[in-house]
């Protein structure tokens, strides 16, 4: 319900380096920290494929708080990985 009603979810687009492309217009706090959250999955996750999900929590590396999940998700062309969403 909370997720309905209070729209408390957040969505956006970034690309490699960490930059902030589009996001919706739900909840600005959670995009906030999606450039270092990018940076963060960029860095500690090099073999990344076509169908990966990496999920991510941690508040230090841009995570709003432990009950929160950030869920990432990478779009290719080809064998390149463009963005995140």
């Amino acid at each position: 319900q909370i997720l309905n009603s209070s729209r408390d979810f957040s969505l956006a687009i970034c690309d490699t380096s960490g930059r902030l492309i589009a996001q919706a217009d739900h909840l600005p706090v959670h995009v906030g920290a999606l450039p270092w959250a990018t940076l963060a999955v960029e860095e500690r996750f090099k073999d990344v494929k076509p169908g990966d999900v990496i999920l991510l929590n941690d508040p230090y590396y841009g995570g709003s708080h432990l009950p929160d999940l950030t869920a990432f998700v990478p779009v290719f062309d080809g064998e390149r990985r463009l963005l995140w969403t």
